[in-house]
């Protein structure tokens, strides 16, 4: 089963890995992640806003304007999904889904959905050892 959560626990658990919330760079890493997410068995069924995943992007403490929660800056590319984001009610929180195309779109944080930490790759020579099934490194 693929572990689901709200926001904020969704971020807590990748900080918690040295990591933080997916935020795609650019269209081609939107495209591997979705297509490797599938290979997973993610759906993505469309227009079903329950197949989301969290994103590291909030509008969580400055009103309307969306901004990366790693480091508080704009976020470079930005695939809202039409008619997004969505203005008024508590709508924080980013998620990514196919509703009728693929994108983000804004959603109370206390929504519970699947998530991806991300990482930068560090060459070392000092390994950790983690539970190997419970993670997919993909290089991108």
């Amino acid at each position: 089963a693929i572990l689901q959560a709200n926001w904020f626990n969704a971020d807590r658990k990748c900080f918690n890995l040295s990591a933080s919330l997916l935020i795609f760079d650019d269209e081609t890493e939107m495209q591997v992640l979705t297509n490797n997410l599938k290979v997973l068995g993610f759906n993505f069924e469309e227009n079903n806003i329950e197949d989301s995943i969290w994103t590291g992007i909030s509008s969580l403490g400055s009103g309307d304007e969306f901004a990366s929660h790693r480091n508080g800056g704009n976020v470079a590319y930005t695939p809202w999904c039409a008619d997004q984001p969505s203005k008024g009610g508590s709508k924080d929180c980013v998620a990514y889904a196919n509703l009728g195309d693929y994108g983000y779109h804004n959603i109370e944080c206390t929504s519970e959905f699947a998530f991806v930490c991300e990482t930068k790759k560090y060459n070392t020579e000092t390994y950790m050892c983690l539970k190997q099934e419970q993670f997919l490194e993909v290089d991108l």
